[in-house]
């Protein structure tokens, strides 16, 4: 029986394990893309916008084996799809100098950026 369960804990930690590092395979580039990030360069920054619904879409479409990271990665793609939509806003509202609402998407993305910390750092320290 002890074996059992000794087998058993650890196939659950390799399933974490596998998880956290697909999930990591599927976020790196766009962490990546984001730290090269020029704020006056719009096409770059419209450009990030189409990698984060792209990144979105391919967290959708996987299936992790571990059902924290499951639920973990699915909070992820719906900030990451936020920040798409509401950066592609914010350029429109930077292009017709809208400022109200320039400042209220601004606001979204802010609030998306601390959302997004949050997830990253409950999947670093679940992945630990």
């Amino acid at each position: 029986m002890t074996l059992f369960l000794y087998l058993f804990v650890i196939s659950c930690a390799d399933a974490r394990i596998s998880s956290c590092r697909q999930l990591v395979k599927i976020i790196l580039p766009l962490e990546e893309k984001i730290s090269t990030l020029n704020d006056n360069d719009l096409e770059m920054i419209l450009d990030t916008a189409t990698t984060f619904e792209l990144t979105s879409k391919i967290i959708n479409e996987q299936t992790f084996e571990d059902n924290n990271l499951q639920r973990y990665s699915l909070k992820l793609s719906q900030i990451y799809q936020e920040y798409g939509e509401n950066t592609r806003k914010f350029i429109d509202a930077y292009q017709t100098k809208n400022q109200d609402e320039g400042i209220f998407y601004q606001q979204k993305i802010i609030n998306l950026f601390s959302q997004q910390n949050e997830v990253i750092n409950e999947i670093n320290d679940y992945c630990k």
